[in-house]
């Protein structure tokens, strides 16, 4: 069976080109930053918006649980994937891959295998490099990659001279007004950056209800989609006497915002990228501002 891939995962697609299978995608999703050049003009099935219907205005089970953008159902199945990667829609759906996959069937998509990938943790993205090498036969390739990424890591860790440190709490907040702090694998680098992360764990929305053990002094903003200056002109609408009630913070934090686009990628060269931009907003070195302006700066 030929092998033809449709990534409607911005990271999945990005390992795929990390380990060299560039030659099996046959389709992308919108927000993969491929797009951007596409030299091969790679389809592209998704546009920004939550679902697209398909035929008439219903909209499918199949495009509810492939993405939470809108799917080109016909696209799609004109490219004849012989696997979809998507990225946690099955944990939200609550469906295994096995039901997910007789949906495709009986949508037009007969033997289409789905692999979804939610990483929480730093080493859950490992594995999940680990699990796409190995289901097409790239084990060396995906075991290469793992090892490079972490040596390089670990290099800039060593080059910042970062050390565990119990001054800086750092919340990062990735959703506004509805203030969701990101937790997962942001926390693992916030750590490795020498700083303490407020939340460990799934991703959390605030509410009036819940109780922090630890107030943040670093505030950083950005929503995973915008560059910094759109997140920049958005960061006005932050309801900042909101999180005063939750926080009662006698001194305000710190405000920093990010480039979303960049702060957010977990490619390997996206995770070295964010460690460097964590370090310098939480070491405030005034030698370290090589990406002040570009990726980051102060809120405000």
């Amino acid at each position: 069976m030929e092998v033809r891939i449709v990534s409607l995962s911005s990271w999945g697609t990005q390992v795929l080109l990390d380990l060299d299978m560039d030659h099996w995608i046959a389709g992308l999703s919108h927000d993969a930053l491929i797009t951007a050049g596409n030299p091969k003009g790679i389809p592209v099935v998704t546009t920004p918006g939550k679902y697209k219907s398909g035929s008439g205005n219903k909209i499918t089970l199949t495009e509810i649980l492939l993405s939470k953008w809108f799917v080109d159902m016909d696209l799609l199945r004109s490219l004849k994937p012989s696997h979809i990667i998507t990225e946690g829609m099955l944990n939200l759906s609550g469906l295994t891959s096995e039901e997910a996959e007789k949906i495709l069937e009986q949508d037009g998509l007969p033997g289409c295998r789905i692999i979804d990938f939610y990483p929480v943790t730093l080493d859950d993205i490992f594995e999940s490099i680990r699990m796409i090498a190995g289901i097409f036969g790239y084990e060396d390739k995906g075991g290469k990659l793992i090892l490079d990424c972490q040596k390089n890591l670990k290099k800039t860790v060593k080059k910042y001279g970062i050390k565990r440190s119990n001054q800086h709490v750092v919340a990062v907040i990735s959703k506004w007004p509805s203030l969701q702090l990101t937790g997962r694998w942001m926390s693992d680098l916030i750590e490795i950056s020498g700083a303490i992360p407020l939340i460990y764990g799934e991703d959390m929305f605030i509410t009036s209800d819940i109780y922090f053990e630890k107030i943040p002094d670093i505030l950083i903003i950005g929503k995973p989609h915008s560059t910094l200056e759109e997140n920049r002109k958005d960061a006005g609408s932050l309801d900042e006497e909101r999180l005063f009630s939750i926080f009662s913070w006698e001194t305000p934090p710190l405000k920093f915002v990010v480039d979303g686009t960049v702060f957010y990628d977990r490619s390997c060269t996206g995770l070295v990228t964010t460690i460097k931009i964590l370090s310098e907003i939480i070491r405030k070195d005034p030698k370290l501002v090589e990406r002040k302006g570009i990726f980051w700066d102060l809120s405000g």
